[in-house]
């Protein structure tokens, strides 16, 4: 796995009009206060995997979302620390750690709207000395009007479909108020971009034509739940015999941004 090479930004961590000096190395945060030069470092010794700069809700300050070896955190606020932070692995490791990870900024549909979702994929040594596969999902969640780390319960899970060549599927279902619902198309087998995908979300219709993999992110902000129909038309896939696993995923209370 990559690790990132030294990198320097500038962002507004505090929210008082000026820039912070932002270095990223491959195991610290350094931050150079814009306004009094003061030093912080508020993620040191620990190997850096990714990281995406966001903005808060009214856009008068950014935030770093970061995954290390240890943990995935944001840092910020007026005194730029790390502000949440979720533990990984929850369980011991053995040499060969983490074996994969996902930092992802993604579009909310209907709405100009983002949010951010993560995954880390590690081996697990169990009490029984077993070795399994294990893996730790969050999104960002709204803590006291900031932002913080939210790990997805169990009863989260996503459910998964497999549509079959020369087949289609429909999905009915309702999102509730301030909720929201991932997709991710996968297609398996031949390349030809012949997938069709229609999402109807409470009478609004997009139609994201032919398609090769997709992730799609529905929220609804409002207090009462609203419907939502998607179309998988793997119809055309007759010939090629290629197959599409569907993974939903429902969130409650996600945190998303303008």
């Amino acid at each position: 796995m990559l690790m990132l090479l030294a990198m320097l930004l500038n962002e507004d961590l505090t929210g008082d009009g000026v820039d912070e000096s932002i270095e990223i190395g491959t195991k610290s945060v350094i931050i150079r206060d814009g306004a009094t030069g003061r030093r912080y470092i508020p993620i040191r010794g620990e190997s850096i995997l990714d990281f995406i700069v966001f903005p808060s809700t009214d856009g008068s300050r950014s935030y770093i979302a970061v995954i290390t070896e240890k943990r995935a955190a944001i840092v910020g606020g007026r005194a730029i620390r790390v502000i949440s932070s979720i533990r990984i692995p929850p369980k011991e490791v053995p040499s060969e750690g983490i074996v994969d990870h996902l930092l992802t900024e993604m579009p909310v549909e209907f709405y100009n709207l983002r949010t951010i979702y993560g995954e880390v994929k590690y081996k697990a040594v169990l009490d029984e000395g077993l070795t399994v596969d294990a893996s730790v999902r969050f999104s960002l969640a709204n803590c006291g009007g900031k932002p913080c780390l939210r790990e997805l319960k169990w009863g989260e899970m996503p459910q998964t479909v497999k549509v079959e060549a020369g087949k289609a599927y429909i999905d009915h279902r309702s999102i509730e108020g301030n909720s929201a619902i991932f997709m991710e198309f996968t297609v398996e087998g031949d390349p030809d971009h012949d997938i069709r995908v229609k999402l109807d979300y409470n009478g609004s219709l997009k139609d994201f034509g032919r398609v090769r993999d997709l992730f799609v992110c529905i929220y609804n902000p409002d207090r009462h739940s609203r419907s939502l129909a998607f179309v998988l038309d793997n119809s055309y896939s007759i010939f090629t015999n290629k197959f599409v696993e569907v993974k939903i995923l429902p969130l409650t209370n996600p945190y998303v941004f303008r």
